[in-house]
C-alpha cells in the first residue's frame, strides 16, 4: 500500500532544506502545457537544464522559445515520462491524473514541484540572483514570490559590492591553499580586516607585514 509521506504542513513553520545543483547536470521533466508550466519551463531552460515538457495542449507562448535544451512532447502523461528525470514540474489542474503522478514521484523517489500547490510538492522554486562570483537564492516560508522579489532586490545591491572582493579572495585562498600555514592565511583573507585593506588598497602590504615577503609572493604572485 502507498505510504504517503507529505507532512500535515497546514500548521507551523515548514523547514527547507537549501541545495545548489549543477545546473547543465538536471533534467527536468515538466508536465502540464499551461502558463504555470511555461513559467518553470523558462526558469529551468534560463539556468541551462535540459527540459522535457508533456501535454495534450500547450499555451501558444511555446511555440516562442527556441532553445535546443527543450523537447516537447504531446501526449497525455505515463509514468515512463518521469522515470529519467531528476526534477519533475506537476502543472496540472487538482484531480485523479496529479494525484497519480504525485504518487509515482513519491514511490520513484523523484523531487517535484506541485504548481497547483507548493506545499504539497516536495520543492518549490526560489528567486535567485546570479553574479560572477556570487549565487544566492531567496524565498519565504509561506509562499509569497512577490514579497520574495521585493527583499531580493534590496539584498541584490548588497550583493552586487560583495561581488569582486568575493571574486578576489577566492582566486588568493586557492593561491594560500598549498602553503604552510594555510589556515591561518585563509582565515585572514576571509575577514572584515583583509576587507577593511583592500578597500585602502594595502592588502599586499598588510600580508606582508603578518606572514612575510615570500609568503605574499606566493599569494599574489604577478599582479
Amino acid at each position: 500500500m502507498h505510504e504517503d509521506t507529505r507532512k500535515d504542513i497546514s500548521q507551523g513553520i515548514m523547514d527547507f532544506l537549501q541545495i545548489s545543483l549543477i545546473s547543465t547536470k538536471v533534467k527536468v521533466g515538466v508536465v502540464g502545457g499551461g502558463r504555470a508550466a511555461l513559467i518553470k519551463v523558462k526558469n529551468f531552460l534560463e539556468k541551462g537544464c535540459s527540459v522535457e515538457v508533456l501535454s495534450k495542449d500547450f499555451a501558444e507562448d511555446f511555440k516562442a522559445i527556441a532553445d535546443e535544451k527543450l523537447k516537447i512532447i504531446k501526449g497525455v502523461y505515463d509514468k515512463a515520462f518521469i522515470m529519467d528525470k531528476h526534477i519533475v514540474i506537476l502543472a496540472l489542474e487538482p484531480g485523479e491524473a496529479l494525484e497519480e503522478a504525485i504518487k509515482h514521484c513519491e514511490d520513484h523517489h523523484k523531487i517535484y514541484i506541485n504548481c497547483s500547490d507548493f506545499k504539497e510538492g516536495m520543492a518549490l522554486m526560489p528567486t535567485q540572483y546570479r553574479g560572477e562570483n556570487l549565487c544566492f537564492s531567496l524565498h519565504t516560508s509561506g509562499g509569497n514570490p512577490r514579497a520574495t522579489k521585493m527583499i531580493m532586490g534590496k539584498v541584490t545591491k548588497q550583493l552586487e559590492e560583495y561581488d569582486e572582493f568575493i571574486g578576489y579572495i577566492t582566486k588568493l585562498r586557492n593561491n594560500a591553499k598549498a602553503l604552510e600555514h594555510k589556515e591561518n592565511i585563509i582565515n585572514f583573507l576571509v575577514s572584515e580586516d583583509f576587507e577593511y585593506f583592500h578597500k585602502k588598497e594595502k592588502e599586499r602590504l598588510i600580508i606582508t607585514m603578518f606572514f612575510g615577503e615570500e609568503i605574499s609572493e606566493k599569494i599574489f604572485g604577478g599582479e
